[in-house]
């Protein structure tokens, strides 16, 4: 009955494999070291210190691919990452129907195309970087959970591509929870001869509880909190200074209770608890609409390459800043090395929307400090406080208006293919914080594959 019962199991488990999908296994990985150079105490340049990282670029990955037939397949990756202490990670998922020669549909965990290398962006034996420019490729996100359309044709000499993309991102981009709700977007790809072009844009509505934004959230409900209470104490100093004879105008300069004209030390500090308290959610990044567009342009003449990308991106509320940056690589090609140079940069403006909003103090300071109630007593105490939380605003104030992004990063590299299937690379890459005035550079070298 046993006997019966496993050859009747083995049977169906063949029947099984016949019906469902051939399945195809390939894989690549990187092997990577690098090291930072003539930094600072505490300084990084691309996440490396200075001493030598073996896991922090590395990873190895396997793909399935299972063709079902009749247009049918689907398609699993698996990566392991050194960064995430070679934890495996499934990033894409996702099952692809073929409506004809020219249209196919996928559904499931997809990458967004953000950028020219989006597909390929972890398979880097397919580029000649040790990993892409830090400045241009700075999204670390995951792959999104939705349905991608794919249109191929060409028009004439062109071959074109349009990617059209829907669903939403709900993951973790290294330790950071970000959310993208209504994620939508537009990706074409045109080759021509030695060209090859992309423009893309996609827009979502975007949640990213990074501890920066928290932070300053924190400080304005703070403030908001300290003015509120500064004001009741204006008020109560009002209320004591009425019962005085001869004081009532004193009285009513802390407080007159009319609060249309705001011209009262209580309100103005009202004022000022109400603006901070209105802003915390402008602050935040929770539901924003963002829009992000890109355009890139590459080309392979002989022995010569040049490679170049520009993105942009913004959000209608909160401190992420309208952010611009691009590459230019140019490269020679000798054989099988390749040696490139690559110049980036990336530029973002302070988000001097928050500060806009918020009171200006300049004339409220000489007037208060001239109050000759607040000379001594409890009124010291009052001002001491009004002009402290003062002095906090103005340096969160500043803080922001000078938190503007300008970084130059510059590298030279060189690839060696050895072997069919492997590469041999070497950079070395200096990045410049134009604001800070950091500066520093990292060597690295990795062993790039496919198999």
């Amino acid at each position: 009955m046993n006997k019966l019962k496993l050859a009747v199991a083995v049977a169906a488990l063949s029947g099984m494999a016949q019906a469902h999908a051939d399945i195809n296994f390939r894989g690549f990985g990187s092997f990577v070291a690098g090291i930072g150079t003539g930094l600072e105490e505490g300084q990084t340049v691309l996440g490396y210190d200075d001493s030598i990282d073996y896991k922090r670029d590395s990873l190895l990955a396997l793909q399935m691919d299972g063709d079902m037939g009749e247009g049918l397949s689907a398609t699993m990756q698996l990566i392991s990452r050194g960064a995430n202490n070679f934890d495996p990670d499934v990033e894409w998922a996702y099952l692809t129907y073929q409506i004809n020669d020219e249209l196919q549909l996928s559904a499931g965990r997809i990458r967004a195309p953000f950028y020219r290398y989006s597909d390929f962006l972890d398979v880097r034996y397919a580029y000649n970087w040790v990993s892409a420019p830090a400045r241009v490729y700075s999204f670390d996100f995951p792959g999104y959970d939705g349905l991608s359309l794919l249109y191929t044709t060409s028009f004439g000499p062109v071959d074109s591509s349009l990617q059209v993309i829907a669903g939403e991102l709900n993951d973790l981009a290294g330790s950071t929870p970000i959310k993208f709700e209504n994620l939508v977007g537009l990706s074409w790809v045109g080759s021509w001869e030695f060209l090859t072009g992309r423009l893309s844009v996609l827009n979502s509505k975007a949640t990213i509880e990074l501890n920066d934004f928290q932070t300053v959230a924190d400080t304005y409900t703070s403030l908001s909190e300290g003015f509120s209470q500064l004001s009741l104490g204006f008020t109560g100093t009002a209320a004591q200074l009425a019962a005085v004879p001869g004081m009532g105008a004193t009285a009513a300069r802390f407080d007159d209770f009319d609060t249309s004209d705001n011209d009262s030390y209580a309100e103005n500090l009202n004022q000022a608890a109400a603006a901070y308290a209105a802003n915390v959610d402008q602050v935040l990044l929770e539901g924003d609409r963002g829009t992000y567009y890109a355009v890139g342009l590459s080309a392979d003449y002989e022995n010569f390459l040049a490679d170049v990308e520009w993105i942009t991106y913004e959000v209608e509320d909160g401190m992420v800043p309208e952010t611009q940056a691009y590459y230019l690589t140019l490269g020679y090609r000798a054989g099988p090395t390749v040696i490139y140079t690559t110049y980036s940069r990336e530029k973002g403006d302070a988000p001097t929307n928050l500060t806009s909003a918020m009171p200006d103090f300049s004339e409220f300071i000489p007037v208060v400090s001239a109050e000759p109630v607040l000379a001594a007593g409890p009124g010291a105490e009052l001002l001491a406080g009004t002009l402290g939380a003062i002095q906090g605003a103005e340096m969160l104030r500043t803080s922001l208006n000078g938190a503007e992004v300008d970084i130059v990063n510059i590298h030279v590299g060189v690839r060696w293919d050895f072997h069919p299937s492997a590469a041999l690379k070497f950079a070395y890459e200096i990045e410049d914080n134009k604001i800070s005035d950091e500066d520093g550079g990292v060597f690295r070298t990795a062993i790039d594959f496919v198999f």
